[in-house]
């Protein structure tokens, strides 16, 4: 027989949870993913829309470049060993000669929107993850 709980669910909700995720084909390149809740996703696109007024009337209209420039500081915390190399099978760069492709890019918001907006392998990754609330609630 197994025991009824009597707890208040609503206590037991954390906003957030932040892991960190190895990228596959790129050798200790690991990326610092944050899952976040209904209400701070809900937040993020709620700042994002702004009212438009035209010949039919008041309408919402998404600032998109707001939006993925909120979300990926959300989302996206950080990361180790991005090389150049890898960058460069990710999207079209033009990396100056005086750079080893086996530099690492240090992690700042700007690269990781950068690469967000411009590296669909690097968005499915993201977006894959994230969408997979197994990836953050495993124990052990």
């Amino acid at each position: 027989m197994s025991n009824v709980l009597s707890l208040n669910l609503n206590s037991m909700v954390k906003p957030e949870q932040a892991m960190d995720f190895e990228y596959p084909g790129c050798n200790g390149f690991s990326v610092t993913l944050c899952y976040l809740g209904r209400e701070r996703l809900n937040a993020i696109r709620k700042a994002c829309i702004s009212k438009k007024v035209s010949k039919d009337g008041i309408q919402d209209s998404m600032d998109f470049e707001k939006f993925n420039r909120l979300y990926s500081e959300a989302v996206i915390l950080g990361w180790k060993g991005l090389k150049m190399s890898y960058v460069a099978n990710m999207m079209l760069v033009d990396i100056p000669e005086n750079v080893s492709s086996d530099s690492e890019l240090e992690f700042s918001i700007e690269n990781a929107e950068a690469l967000l907006k411009h590296s669909t392998e690097f968005d499915t990754f993201v977006t894959s993850t994230l969408g997979d609330l197994a990836n953050f609630t495993k124990h052990g």
